[in-house]
């Protein structure tokens, strides 16, 4: 299979060889024209005497010969001239044709190179978001951060409400055990009658001393 290119190239020459002949035969043609013409103007210039009829005649059918010659060549070269013509045609055609098949495939390949480039162009940098897309990922990921942080205050309360009820817990049994421990070792005084009781230091203790523990047993 012959190279595209070189193809194209004798193609191109071959016009130009068939151009270059077909001007070459036209050269041809305008020269026996001047020939023709130059005998013509030969033989109205050419005289003879009356009695010269053989030269006369000679000449006439010498003339005669020539222009027939001369126009016989220049019919041959007309009809190789045509012959040229239909070749040079059938040429341009191949190279017309030529000349469109390379486009056709030139354009596939661009177009081929084009998403090619596209494809990786995508791969490496992705297609950036819309402004909608963007603002419904914004929400979204707004959304997901508020329930995250709903979800970690309502923990964070709930261990805060947990260890309050247990520091409660503990305050209210140290407060118990505190005031179970005050009341058995705090020392009171016994009135004179008996029916009451009275912190050290009242006017009124002038009875027996004990603890509250005791006195309440009393009672």
């Amino acid at each position: 299979m012959k190279n595209p290119i070189n193809y194209f190239k004798e193609c191109i020459k071959s016009i130009d060889d068939i151009k270059k002949e077909i001007l070459s035969k036209q050269q041809e043609i305008d020269t026996c024209k001047k020939q023709l013409d130059k005998i013509k103007s030969e033989k109205d210039s050419t005289s003879f005497k009356w009695y010269d009829v053989k030269s006369k005649a000679d000449f006439n059918d010498e003339i005669k010969t020539k222009s027939r010659l001369l126009k016989a060549k220049i019919a041959k070269l007309e009809k190789e001239i045509k012959g040229l013509e239909k070749q040079k045609e059938t040429e341009t055609d191949k190279r017309n044709k030529l000349f469109l098949l390379s486009g056709i495939v030139a354009f596939f390949i661009i177009i081929a190179i084009v998403l090619i480039i596209g494809s990786i162009s995508e791969k490496q940098h992705p297609e950036p978001q819309t402004t909608t897309e963007f603002v419904e990922a914004t929400k979204e990921t707004k959304t997901t951060e508020t329930t995250e942080n709903i979800t970690t205050t309502e923990a964070a309360t709930e261990t805060t409400e947990a260890t309050t009820e247990r520091t409660t817990e503990k305050e209210t049994t140290k407060g118990t055990t505190e005031s179970t421990t005050s009341r058995s070792q705090k020392i009171v005084y016994s009135s004179k009658t008996g029916s009451h009781y009275h912190n050290d230091g009242c006017r009124y203790a002038n009875g027996s001393k004990m603890t509250v523990a005791e006195a309440e047993k009393k009672d």
